[in-house]
């Protein structure tokens, strides 16, 4: 209505009804409405590539599109289509990087293009990229501690790497490697109450992990703290009414 009223400030209102477009697209994402999810997001993109035209060097523009390629590369991610999420990451990866270059003073720019680095490369198994992943997410995670999905990235990417170091024989570093993943989501596990199921999740197998390191290295005396903790936070998330079969397969 306001951007009926007033043609002059057309480019700002768009941006404000698409930024909250994209809030309702998380929304649906979250309570499995995949379809309509990823239709709204393309949706959305689409309409912001025609402001980017209006005005390319918009930062807020350039990262509200790379977040609409975000979220498709995450719903579809979650659909079971790989190759597909990775060509949306990589698309969200190369506007925030865009969005960085314009604007380094924001936040949320560096935390999408280290979370889209950390979904490729977790999902191609890319080194690089994970390590890539880990230098931009680290840097920033420590300002944003309220915001546990990022986090949680983070100690996966922390998994995969140690995950790699084991199977190439070296224990103490992927040892050391899970008990940064550890650190990291302990916190966030501790003093939320209301902390996601998918991060208690991440923060489970990163425990067990740990724990099946600890255990192949000789040390099963240390093995069993983390063990235990993490069939403690699976068994509050693996019988929960809408529980995924994932949680319930980890706990087993």
């Amino acid at each position: 209505e306001y951007r009926r009223l007033e043609p002059g400030d057309a480019m700002i209102a768009g941006l404000h009804i698409h930024e909250n477009s994209l809030a309702i697209v998380e929304c649906e994402r979250a309570v499995g409405n995949f379809e309509a999810a990823l239709d709204a997001a393309r949706s959305i993109g689409a309409q912001l590539l025609e402001l980017q035209m209006q005005d390319p060097e918009n930062h807020r523009v350039v990262g509200a599109l790379a977040k609409s390629f975000a979220l498709s590369g995450l719903i579809l991610e979650n659909r079971g289509e790989g190759e597909f999420a990775i060509e949306a990451y990589q698309q969200a990866g190369n506007l925030f990087g865009k969005a960085v270059r314009l604007n380094a003073a924001v936040d949320d720019y560096h935390l999408g293009l280290g979370n889209s680095l950390a979904k490729v490369g977790l999902l191609e198994n890319d080194l690089d990229k994970l390590k890539g992943a880990v230098e931009v997410l680290a840097e920033v995670i420590p300002d944003n501690p309220f915001k546990p999905d990022f986090q949680r990235t983070l100690a996966d990417v922390f998994g995969a790497l140690a995950k790699n170091q084991r199977d190439g024989g070296h224990f103490d570093r992927a040892i050391a490697l899970e008990q940064r993943a550890v650190a990291l989501l302990g916190p966030v596990v501790r003093n939320n109450a209301n902390a996601p199921a998918d991060v208690l999740h991440s923060y489970a197998q990163r425990l067990s992990h740990l724990a099946e390191l600890q255990g192949d290295a000789g040390n099963f005396d240390e093995s069993r703290q983390p063990l235990e903790e993490a069939i403690g936070v699976l068994s509050q998330i693996a019988n929960a009414e809408y529980a995924k079969p994932s949680y319930r397969s980890t706990l087993a």
